[in-house]
């Protein structure tokens, strides 16, 4: 009896365990592929990758089980949530009145990563999206229920967060370096523009290095070429405000310039701390030179507004395109991840601007359903013309039954 206990739990067992493990799989699987797609496109246009971070991927998932769960293909959740309310809800830093952030979405019964990303790349507002100069970092969300597949892409930069990249072979690599290219002026005491010089250090301690010109691409000189690394990469704008941002890796995934790039794990250490409002404002972003530029050719819609579709020029201030000396992969990056900032306290410099961009909110359709094998009796909104002639040939029907009936009654009160 004991025996036939085990075998009847190890055959539950053998089916309750793949049930549970293979919908997290799955939707690893489909975020690292969605990534790869979406940096190895940036790339293909002179773009840098997007980092991974955690705190967007916990406002995307957020939202893709909630489009799961209720089916519904919305920017507003069935909490009433918003892509701002979610992201800001997530903790996502922004600046004193507004945030720089997006999302796309696909699901529905038959979606999966192909039909998402054809949607995406052939739709001009979302294909925009993936294309900002503007985004820094990304979050990734996969909902899976009966009613099919769901993804929510969540884009977004935050002050004080200005992620770098390594290609190359050691032990000579080369660092890809974001900068601030849209709050160029920085924002109060505390929050720091656009960086103009840079200290790199193999391990987290900079205070050693030596200041040097912020460039799109430095090369740097590993200790050796072997084993796990770490990397950090201290900015700072012309009135000293300044970030830090580490990056660990190993230096065995690391390859040739030419054919591959290694975004591994990062951890951010700010130097600043962000301070931020839920108040919106509609106003242009200022230049270096603190004179304000419109950056949108549509007129600005708050986050709040799902059906909001402007179309963004990149600002006055210098897009970092990567140089010709640079050789940039399109081969498959892997996928990263992104740590909450750590902060500390800076020394009073005063540097107060405001600027907004909209929230770049988009509907999306729902991907096609399965046909339905039930047709009802009568669907006249499918085949008019066949249901009419069905229709007329039962009304005769039933006038020439009602006819029989009535000639039979007749005939049997005759005498």
């Amino acid at each position: 009896m004991r025996i036939r206990l085990i075998l009847l739990a190890g055959l539950l067992l053998s089916y309750i365990l793949p049930l549970g493990l293979s919908p997290v799989a799955a939707q690893g699987d489909d975020a690292a592929q969605i990534l790869s797609r979406i940096n190895a496109l940036r790339q293909q246009n002179g773009l840098l990758p997007l980092d991974l971070s955690s705190i967007l991927t916990t406002s995307a998932q957020r939202h893709s089980d909630d489009m799961a769960r209720t089916g519904n293909i919305d920017h507003n959740g069935s909490d009433g949530s918003t892509i701002e309310s979610r992201i800001r809800d997530a903790g996502y830093g922004h600046w004193r009145g507004f945030g720089i952030w997006g999302e796309n979405i696909y699901g529905g019964q038959l979606a999966d990563v192909d039909a998402a990303w054809d949607f995406w790349i052939n739709s001009q507002v979302h294909r925009a999206n993936i294309l900002k100069p503007r985004y820094r970092e990304i979050g990734i969300g996969v909902g899976r229920s009966d009613k099919g597949t769901f993804y929510t892409l969540n884009f977004g930069s935050q002050p004080n967060v200005l992620p770098f990249f390594v290609t190359g072979s050691a032990p000579v690599v080369t660092l890809l370096l974001t900068n601030e290219n849209d709050i160029t002026t920085g924002e109060g005491v505390q929050i720091m523009g656009q960086a103009t010089q840079v200290r790199i250090a193999e391990g987290t301690d900079t205070k050693n290095a030596g200041w040097q010109p912020w460039a799109q691409a430095i090369p740097f000189q590993l200790s050796d070429g072997t084993g796990q690394k770490t990397i950090t990469v201290e900015y700072k704008d012309d009135l000293g405000r300044g970030t830090k941002f580490s990056r660990t890796f190993n230096v065995s995934d690391l390859g040739p310039a030419a054919t591959s790039t290694v975004f591994p794990t990062a951890t951010v250490e700010a130097t600043a701390t962000v301070r931020v409002t839920s108040t919106t404002t509609n106003t242009p972003a200022p230049t270096a030179a603190g004179t304000p530029q419109p950056t949108d050719t549509a007129t600005p819609q708050p986050t709040e507004t799902p059906t909001a579709v402007p179309t963004d020029t990149p600002p006055p201030t210098v897009t970092p395109t990567l140089a010709a000396t640079t050789a940039v992969p399109t081969a498959t990056p892997i996928p990263i991840a992104s740590a909450t900032p750590k902060v500390t306290a800076t020394p009073l410099l005063i540097a107060a601007n405001l600027a907004t961009y909209p929230s770049a909110s988009r509907l999306t359709p729902l991907a096609p359903l399965p046909a339905s094998p039930d047709r009802p009796l009568f669907d006249f909104a499918e085949s008019p013309g066949g249901n009419t002639f069905a229709i007329v040939i039962g009304l005769q029907a039933i006038v020439l039954v009602v006819i029989g009936v009535a000639v039979m009654v007749r005939i049997r009160r005759r005498p």
